[in-house]
């Protein structure tokens, strides 16, 4: 029989359907990685919308983890999922007429704490409260259910940090980064994943993420598509690594478009060069 177990994306789908967009990371930046195993895994529950205002509010936790050992892994983001689910809906229950945010400490219990956003409702106190239709993910859409370990989203992309991979991926209902560009209308909900490669053929790689997206929101498909685009990803740069089948056909042994650190940092020295040299060029400086 088929093992199957609660997962951080039941969480995500329930605060899809409270109406949170919700974008998760796993990455180097920030901390010390001694070992060369640790991650910072950091969770976003976003919303343009709050109990009739047009407010952002965003509820947020993290975690350091130690991709070695998956199950502590798996389990210290299915806590940070925990404590957002929780914040989110304290929130919609204790914030009926005002607009919370995070406060600077966890409760005694170890949750998030909540304050009221003093700086937000100095915004919307001369506005009128209207209830627009709000984006929820539909009931219809697929349900929360236990899935098989192996299909589990977060699992692959432990496996896909663990291959040295930056990995974010975003429940929400448009492509792109977050912005405000809707008006609080219902639109189709997609899952997108963002990967990018640090390290290739030896070489520190500059920091150039790719976009994959699907509207198939089932655990096994958002989990199938997060480990194609990994394998996808590093099968690319394989290719054109000295020894792979397009193995000396770049300048850097990167794919086309993609450059290394220090070819990064060079050009931004050699945009300040010449800047200077424009500076002395004007008589008018």
């Amino acid at each position: 029989m088929t093992e199957t177990v609660k997962t951080p994306w039941q969480s995500r789908m329930t605060l899809a359907r409270l109406g949170m967009h919700t974008d998760s990371r796993i990455t180097t930046s920030g901390i010390r990685n001694e070992s060369g195993y640790e991650r910072a895994y950091g969770l976003w529950a976003k919303s343009w919308y709050w109990q009739g205002w047009i407010s952002e509010v965003t509820i947020h936790d993290h975690a350091i983890i130690d991709l070695r050992h998956e199950e502590d892994c798996l389990q210290k983001i299915q806590r940070c999922h925990d404590r957002v689910l929780e914040a989110v809906q304290r929130g919609i229950s204790e914030f009926p007429d005002s607009i919370p945010c995070l406060s600077h400490e966890k409760r005694d219990d170890g949750m998030l704490g909540l304050v009221e956003n003093s700086w937000a409702m100095g915004h919307i106190k001369d506005q009128e409260r209207k209830h627009y239709p709000t984006e929820i993910l539909p009931e219809q859409i697929e349900a929360p259910v236990p899935c098989a370990i192996e299909e589990c989203l977060h699992s692959v992309q432990i496996d896909n940090a663990r291959k040295g991979l930056h990995v974010e991926d975003q429940l929400n209902t448009y492509t792109g980064r977050s912005r405000y560009t809707h008006d609080c209308k219902d639109r189709d909900w997609h899952f997108v994943q963002r990967i990018a490669v640090r390290r290739s053929a030896g070489l520190k790689v500059t920091f150039r993420p790719k976009d994959f997206s699907c509207s198939l929101l089932a655990e096994s498909s958002v989990s199938m598509l997060a480990r194609s685009s990994g394998e996808m990803m590093l099968n690319l740069f394989a290719d054109y690594a000295p020894g792979g089948s397009r193995g000396g056909m770049t300048h850097n042994a990167l794919p086309p478009g993609f450059t290394t650190l220090d070819e990064h940092f060079a050009e931004i020295e050699r945009r300040k060069a010449d800047l200077r040299h424009e500076d002395d060029a004007d008589p008018d400086l």
